[in-house]
């Protein structure tokens, strides 16, 4: 049996099927199994501004930049231990 490839395309009205690319087969009979692709409602920008908003609404407070290299630090040092 010839490998399985996995190649993305775009289903038109008809029924057809338009891959993005040519997969690496002689011409002749395949199976296909379609699942659409789902693409993301926000963008990723916008998806973390609501995440980052949110945690300002609920009082979250991100630790300092010297409060993270001194549990670094710690951390770290315990590894000797």
């Amino acid at each position: 049996m010839a490998g399985a490839y996995t190649v993305t395309g775009t289903l038109r009205d008809d029924g057809s099927v338009d891959l993005d690319t040519r997969p690496p087969l002689a011409a002749g009979r395949v199976r296909l199994t379609v699942e659409p692709i789902l693409t993301p409602s926000i963008s990723l920008d916008s998806f973390l501004d609501s995440i980052w908003e949110g945690q300002r609404a609920r009082g979250h407070v991100p630790p300092t930049r010297r409060q993270v290299d001194d549990y670094l630090e710690a951390e770290r040092a315990s590894w000797d231990s």
